[in-house]
């Protein structure tokens, strides 16, 4: 018996940690309502996050000065947290959706040379229900943009809200 629970505990001490982490827009608002800055205040709010024992903070991902976002990994790096998700979003359904995927893959390279892991796309709603041809327009997006990130060993996410879930989800 004590074999098998010495067994089942090293075990659970291998296993993989899951992680933890914090999006930076209700910071965002916290430090808006203040009067203040957020991106002056990345410091404070990141020693918090550390120090309540979390993984990371998931910033956005910046496609017009990809360089913004290897800085926002060292600044990561520096408060003793991890470089995992950015965020960010586009207009995918409509004609324009090709130039958005190439400007969200240009900023995702310098993110997955940083240490980035995954980039979570919230698609651009658009105050009505999508056409059935703008939804196809935005799943051709979704999906070409899965694949470049793929090729950068980044995983995509899709963040979504209500509006995109109703009609039994049909945005998906």
């Amino acid at each position: 018996v004590g074999a098998g629970a010495g067994g089942a505990l090293e075990a659970a001490e291998t296993e993989k940690k899951g992680l933890v982490g914090s999006q930076l827009y209700g910071w965002g608002q916290y430090y808006q309502r203040e009067g203040k800055d957020l991106n002056a205040h990345l410091d404070e709010v990141f020693s918090a996050l550390r120090d309540a024992g979390y993984d990371y903070a998931e910033g956005n991902l910046d496609s017009a000065r990809p360089e913004k976002n290897a800085e926002f990994a060292a600044k990561l790096r520096a408060k003793g947290l991890r470089p995992v998700r950015l965020y960010t979003g586009g207009a995918l359904h409509d004609d324009g959706a090709d130039r958005v995927v190439e400007r969200l893959v240009a900023g995702a390279k310098v993110a997955a040379q940083s240490g980035f892991e995954v980039i979570v796309c919230n698609v651009d709603p658009i105050g009505r229900e999508k056409t059935d041809a703008e939804l196809s327009q935005q799943a051709r997006a979704l999906g070409r943009l899965g694949l470049e990130l793929k090729a950068l060993k980044l995983r995509l996410g899709v963040h979504h809200h209500t509006p995109e879930l109703g009609r039994q989800g049909r945005e998906y």
